[in-house]
């Protein structure tokens, strides 16, 4: 197993950083273990999230974590007189 072959559950998820994603893609071209793998998580998780019924955001829960992200940034970083 290739380094690369761990970025495999992060590349499905839609996590890795666009360097990440491009270099796991070029990846997938070349190993087939990976390609295999992936082919099976999609085809078991995909039809599971399709299925699952759409929930309506609660409201005001945007502006309650981007006030939490917005206040923790403010503390973390001191503000100049």
């Amino acid at each position: 197993m290739e380094e690369r072959c761990h970025d495999l559950i992060n590349y499905f998820n839609g996590t890795l950083s666009a360097a990440d994603r491009d270099a796991f893609e070029a990846h997938l071209s070349t190993c087939e273990e990976c390609r295999e793998s992936l082919l099976e998580m999609e085809e078991l998780m995909l039809p599971i999230a399709e299925s699952l019924p759409e929930r309506p955001v609660p409201a005001g829960m945007k502006a309650r974590i981007l006030g939490e992200v917005l206040g923790s940034e403010e503390a973390a970083s001191p503000k100049e007189a």
